[in-house]
């Protein structure tokens, strides 16, 4: 769980305790065109979307962190991680609350109209590559520790709630070395490769853990 999670924990909350209900915290859904989409001058439609492309690429500069960088080279591609990737954030008690009470209230929603919720968790790229990191032990043993505990945490309350928890982080550490998973080398969105693997992983473990069900 990152900050991302805990802001808009938050946020629901203050949605909710207004009188609001998750489709006031979600708004309404808006459509993403470009100012020369339909005009068929396909250079200027994509000028037109260059700076939101540039300030990503600047981005993920700063998450690299400058001049400190741990280098991985998986042979397709090196990876820079700024050490700050190394830091373990722990979510406060607090904060945890927040975040199940309203997971709960999802998982609830989902069960009363008979359908099955699951939690996925799938890792970022720092995450992903802490294996291959060589030396900083100690910084990267208190960040798996942390890793671990977040998942476990994770599949109690999924249990409480009668979800489904799927944890995808080892298959992206195995495809990882193999091939790029995501848009850029220090970016979590992913690429199609990655999007196959999740779907992929995701299909197989459903279709897993449903004949599980009814085999019990």
């Amino acid at each position: 769980m990152d900050q991302m999670d805990t802001n808009k924990s938050a946020h629901y909350k203050r949605v909710k305790d207004n009188g609001g209900s998750y489709r006031d915290f979600l708004g309404s859904p808006q459509a993403i065109r470009s100012l020369f989409s339909n005009s068929g001058l396909w250079s200027l439609s994509i000028y037109n979307k260059l700076p939101q492309y540039l300030i990503q690429k600047m981005k993920d500069r700063r998450r690299q962190g400058g001049k400190s960088k741990i280098e991985i080279n998986f042979g397709y591609r090196k990876l820079l991680l700024g050490k700050q990737a190394l830091e373990s954030v722990v979510a406060g008690e607090s904060s945890w609350a927040l975040f199940e009470d309203i997971l709960l209230e999802i998982f609830s929603t989902v069960n009363d109209v008979g359908a099955i919720p699951i939690l996925l968790f799938y890792p970022d790229i720092h995450l992903t590559a802490l294996p291959y990191i060589k030396g900083h032990d100690s910084q990267i043993a208190s960040a798996e520790a942390n890793y671990l505990k977040t998942v476990s945490r994770l599949a109690v309350l999924a249990k409480r709630g009668r979800a489904i928890f799927l944890d995808s982080t080892s298959v992206f550490r195995e495809q990882i070395k193999k091939k790029a998973l995501t848009t850029s080398a220090s970016n979590y969105h992913l690429n199609t490769a990655g999007t196959e693997l999740l779907f992929n992983f995701v299909r197989d473990e459903i279709n897993f853990q449903m004949s599980e069900r009814q085999l019990n």
